[in-house]
């Protein structure tokens, strides 16, 4: 897709969703978010995160893609090809989510998404919010590559709120079978177009 089209298809997809009912954080002792977050730090390397998760990074590590370990061979093994619970780099989190959608995540992740993979750890609402607060701490911005020399395009209202962007958006995720992978409000869903069977090659016996 070009922008534009990437423009309209994320006019079309915004029109259709939801907007999630997030939980507030509860009232924390001490009150200093920079305490709270050095408890959440030691949360996150406690209770498990880090069985699917990378340690977020900081300065140049942060631009660095997250690897794990080396192949005998002696090149990066990259950790989310290798490991089948992978979850995800954190990074930088926190500019994607906020602290009351990673909060709620953390309770009841079903809310957010139906087909999550993501474990419920039994955890004080504290620390829920130890850890959504550590996590919304992680939003330090890439140093400059050339690849950001490129850079793209604000999406404004006038955008995201346009009829025929929006129209556009949806005629491309249709035409391109989104709906084959992703579950789409609006749209039913499309089941892939696979060969059949009835025959089988002489070659495979």
């Amino acid at each position: 897709f070009d922008a534009k089209e990437a423009e309209s298809i994320t006019a079309f997809l915004v029109s259709v969703s939801e907007k999630p009912k997030l939980d507030s954080l509860p009232k924390l002792k001490p009150a200093d978010p920079a305490a709270q977050a050095r408890l959440g730090s030691t949360l996150f390397r406690s209770v498990g995160c880090v069985a699917c998760h990378d340690v977020p990074r900081s300065g140049e590590e942060a631009n660095r893609p997250p690897t794990v370990r080396i192949r005998p061979d002696g090149t990066d093994a990259d950790r989310f090809v290798r490991q089948p619970f992978a979850g995800g780099d954190l990074t930088r989190i926190g500019k994607r989510r906020s602290v009351e959608w990673l909060y709620t995540w953390l309770g009841a992740p079903e809310r957010l998404n139906a087909d999550h993979q993501m474990p419920v750890f039994r955890l004080t609402s504290a620390e829920r919010a130890q850890l959504a607060i550590f996590l919304a701490g992680q939003s330090e911005a890439p140093q400059p590559t050339s690849a950001d020399a490129e850079q793209l395009p604000k999406l404004t209202r006038e955008i995201l709120g346009d009829a025929e962007r929006i129209a556009t958006g949806k005629r491309l995720v249709q035409e391109s079978r989104c709906a084959s992978c992703h579950e789409i409000p609006t749209l039913p869903e499309v089941r892939p177009s696979l060969p059949g069977l009835v025959e089988v090659d002489p070659e495979w016996k």
